[in-house]
């Protein structure tokens, strides 16, 4: 990947990746991308979108814009100042551009700082909302519909419906086994989670019905307690004076079949409960009675035409018939149930969350319809450069609809983020919307200078992460690219001497619980701050 100069690199149309690791000036080239295409593509500053995460990267972003540009207005006005007070743009175009480009920059820059209150930097969210209130008609939305920028409490109230209908009526069973895999706050969760994450494949468990899971085995419980209850005598007989072929240590049949007959008659106390933990019921299964271990050394019994042996079978197709994902099956209903919810609800108060919004622009892109076109034509109309930042944090309707309206070969459009840092997922980001994007870039650039690490600490973090062709185990879809430090002369460079930038504590395989490896790790932090503190103190 090619190094990207914030003053010299081209600056063409179509989709720019830029990649911008740790330290290494991502805001500090964002805005002089912007400063470029208002001089060098005399685009104004209404006409540039910029788009990232939070209010506060916002707030940055058109701070260091301003201040970027007053320093750029100042340079260009002030052409006599000393060589380290003019601006590095500036810098750039007095060594390589004539007076008449310099005059025209001075005017573009005037321009946008007296129109800089036009500028297009908007959160994400802000945008995609703008976008959807201007173009509601056109998306059969509302036009009074109001954002809730929570639908936590509405997901609670939604699952209170849903214990009211569907849990509280439940029988014994039924209340004891839903009880058993599912919480009301893991299921907030799990909602919540697949509320931000739409286009997620559920497995097909989750399509199932807790009913239709259960049913074979509930059929094979009648089966096997009309057995029970027929041949309870029998049974118990057998348990207690087993064929000479059979082990008499541990069950079913030890000390005179004892511990046997006792589970035997809690579950005919319980024989209307059906109960998914077979426990030592499972050594009276055919399948156990006839193997090796059932056996004394060189001994056999063949159970098949034993009067028992349809009973023997029973335990069998009740184990073999236990829903082994009956939580997914819970869970499944449980979503379907709330996203029906949710909509009435929101419908009822007429909000809708980010989610929604996002979702909606998603759909509509995705339809390729009159209408997507519709609102394509007129944002490209609207902006000739678009560059979104942090985008290794986008979800992949987010990617979606950033991707249909700016990857165009007549528009500018940057996308910037790191891979290696997307933290996001809890909100639905998803870095394989990031490679995927990638992929269709037109050009690719790296930022390489990490001016906030060390050097030995730069050296350290190079050296561990490329000992591996693959070292965030993903097939190489992401890239580890080595960073340079500040005045690096060489790309194999040695650091400065100096003490090791990198400690790697191996925790003892021993230490097992969670607890245990964090006091380990606290220890040897506090360890190297003693020793940061006094050097002397080495132990």
């Amino acid at each position: 990947m090619k190094s990207f100069n914030v003053s010299t690199t081209p600056i063409d149309h179509g989709l720019t990746l830029l990649e911008a690791g740790a330290g290494t000036g991502k805001t500090y080239s964002l805005v002089r991308i912007i400063a470029r295409h208002l001089v060098e593509n005399d685009i104004p500053i209404d006409q540039i979108l910029t788009v990232t995460f939070t209010r506060a990267a916002t707030a940055e972003i058109k701070s260091r814009l301003h201040e970027l540009l007053s320093e750029i207005s100042h340079s260009l006005k002030n052409p006599d100042l000393e060589d380290d007070k003019i601006n590095d743009l500036v810098k750039h175009w007095n060594e390589n551009e004539n007076e008449e480009f310099l005059n025209h920059a001075r005017i573009r820059i005037s321009s946008a700082l007296a129109n800089f209150d036009s500028a297009g930097v908007f959160t994400i969210d802000g945008f995609f909302q703008r976008l959807l209130k201007e173009f509601a008609f056109e998306a059969n939305k509302l036009f009074s519909v109001e954002l809730d920028t929570d639908e936590k409490a509405l997901i609670h109230l939604a699952l209170r419906d849903f214990w009211r209908q569907h849990v509280y009526g439940l029988g014994e069973f039924e209340l004891t086994l839903f009880q058993k895999y599912v919480t009301f706050d893991e299921a907030v969760d799990f909602i919540t989670q697949a509320l931000r994450n739409p286009l997620a494949q559920l497995d097909d468990a989750y399509h199932k019905s807790a009913s239709t899971a259960l049913q074979p085995f509930l059929d094979n419980w009648k089966t096997f307690a009309d057995l029970l209850i027929k041949h309870e005598q029998e049974i118990k007989d057998f348990v207690a004076n087993p064929p000479e072929a059979f082990k008499k240590s541990g069950y079913p049949f030890s000390k005179g079949g004892t511990p046997m007959l006792r589970v035997i008659d809690r579950v005919l106390d319980q024989i209307s409960i059906p109960q998914l933990d077979l426990g030592y019921l499972t050594r009276l299964a055919f399948s156990y009675l006839q193997s090796e271990s059932a056996f004394k050394k060189n001994k056999t019994f063949d159970l098949s035409n034993h009067k028992l042996a349809d009973f023997f079978k029973s335990i069998d197709q009740l184990e073999q018939s236990i829903p082994k994902n009956l939580t997914s099956s819970y869970y499944g209903e449980i979503l379907c149930f709330v996203k029906t919810r949710l909509s009435q609800l929101k419908a009822e108060r007429n909000v809708q969350s980010y989610s929604d919004v996002t979702n909606t622009l998603a759909g509509i892109f995705s339809e390729k319809s009159p209408t997507a076109e519709l609102i394509k034509s007129s944002i490209r109309a609207r902006y000739q450069a678009g560059l979104i930042d942090e985008f290794q944090d986008t979800s992949p309707q987010q990617c979606c609809v950033f991707l249909n309206l700016f990857h165009h070969p007549d528009r500018y459009f940057h996308i910037i983020g790191d891979p290696k840092q997307s933290i996001y997922r809890f909100r639905g980001a998803d870095v394989f919307s990031y490679i995927k994007a990638s992929e269709k870039a037109d050009y690719e650039y790296s930022l390489l200078t990490n001016y906030r690490s060390t050097p030995r600490m730069i050296h350290a973090v190079n050296e561990i992460f490329s000992l591996s062709d693959d070292p965030f185990l993903i097939d190489q879809k992401i890239k580890f690219t080595r960073a340079r430090w500040e005045n690096q002369t060489d790309a194999d460079a040695s650091p400065p001497d100096g003490p090791p930038a990198m400690h790697i504590h191996m925790v003892s395989p021993d230490v097992k619980l969670a607890e245990l490896v964090r006091e380990t790790c606290y220890q040897n932090v506090a360890r190297q701050i003693r020793q940061l503190l006094d050097p002397s103190r080495s132990k």
